[in-house]
């Protein structure tokens, strides 16, 4: 969790009572075990790494212009990159790519930064201000990043940023954006169905067509007041 300005603060969470009830949930004690001191302005965002080998590391971003690689365990930065111009104002740890930090900007740039080679590239893909991005955890190259006026776009960073898919919909800024953990787009009942209708060939037989696994499902929350599913195979909510 986030303190401001400039520190970021680690707390264990332990169960002390763990029920299911409407009206309690789930109680839980906090402790602080730790700060990250470095930052001179706000904390914008903060992801972790989640490879192995590597659990120890996470990263964050700031109104200071800069996004710092932490050690969690020393507390200390491990290195840093000042690439960004603008208020960053979203980052996340690839899931794909142990080394590759993302992270975008209020003016609509794109950052890549691969931690291991201390090599980065930019896109800047649309003219619009970024609210949160994600990678795909499912093919590395792709990402989708959402706008403050409801655009989300899919890209893929392997082809220079080309846009896979500009998703219409939601009203307004796009708050927060989640890939299904589960690749292809087999199990809602609006692609079983697709699946179901199968081509009738002249002589009156019927060919069986092999289940939908291509593709993957993107969830995406607005302040407009909807979460949409949106379908990355065919463009679409």
């Amino acid at each position: 969790m986030r303190d401001s300005p400039g520190c970021v603060r680690f707390r264990n969470f332990r169960f002390r009572n763990f029920r299911f009830t409407n009206s309690r949930g789930v109680v839980m004690e906090t402790a602080v075990v730790g700060e990250l001191v470095g930052h001179t302005e706000r904390v914008s965002g903060f992801t972790f790494s989640h490879h192995p080998g590597q659990y120890n590391l996470c990263a964050t971003s700031s109104d200071d212009g800069t996004v710092k690689i932490w050690d969690v365990e020393t507390k200390a930065v491990v290195t840093e990159h000042a690439l960004h111009q603008h208020t960053i104002s979203a980052l996340h740890w690839s899931p794909r790519v142990k080394d590759l930090i993302v992270s975008g900007d209020e003016k609509g740039v794109i950052f890549c930064y691969w931690l291991n080679r201390n090599d980065s590239q930019h896109f800047f893909v649309e003219p619009r201000i970024i609210f949160c991005l994600t990678c795909s955890p499912h093919q590395e190259d792709l990402i989708a990043v959402g706008y403050k006026d409801g655009m989300v776009v899919i890209i893929d960073i392997s082809k220079k940023g080309e846009v896979v898919h500009r998703l219409r919909g939601h009203e307004d800024e796009i708050h927060s954006i989640a890939w299904c953990p589960l690749p292809g787009e087999d199990c809602l009942s609006s692609n079983q169905e697709d699946a179901s209708e199968e081509p009738e060939l002249p002589n009156g037989r019927v060919m069986p067509q092999p289940p939908v696994t291509k593709g993957c499902y993107l969830a995406t929350g607005s302040k407009d007041q909807t979460i949409r599913i949106w379908s990355c195979s065919r463009g679409r909510d």
